[in-house]
């Protein structure tokens, strides 16, 4: 059975700007293996649907910073592997609350 394991971590900066950090973790995919990276505004649900990849191309790292957030916004971001053309299905998604300055 194959998976990714989403993870999140919000960062504060100084200067009251934000981020999120997403990590993963990949159980069976090669090391040459892609991915990417999905964002919606608001919070998950069992019937959100990922329309909105933000990433510009496949990345390697298994890592993401998202810095396109605003203070006081709900999101729910969602990953999936890339190999030889063809895409998995999105993880599971992960929600990041975004506090007010």
């Amino acid at each position: 059975m194959k998976f990714l394991l989403l993870t999140l971590l919000l960062l504060s900066k100084p200067v009251k700007e934000h981020s999120v950090t997403l990590t993963w973790i990949d159980s069976i995919n090669p090391p040459t293996t892609t991915y990417n990276v999905y964002k919606y505004n608001g919070k998950c649900s069992p019937t959100t649907l990922f329309l909105n990849r933000i990433n510009s191309s496949p990345i390697i790292s298994k890592t993401y910073i998202d810095t396109n957030i605003i203070a006081g916004s709900s999101y729910c971001y969602g990953v999936s592997s890339y190999l030889n053309g063809v895409e998995s299905e999105k993880t599971m998604g992960v929600d990041a609350v975004i506090p007010k300055p």
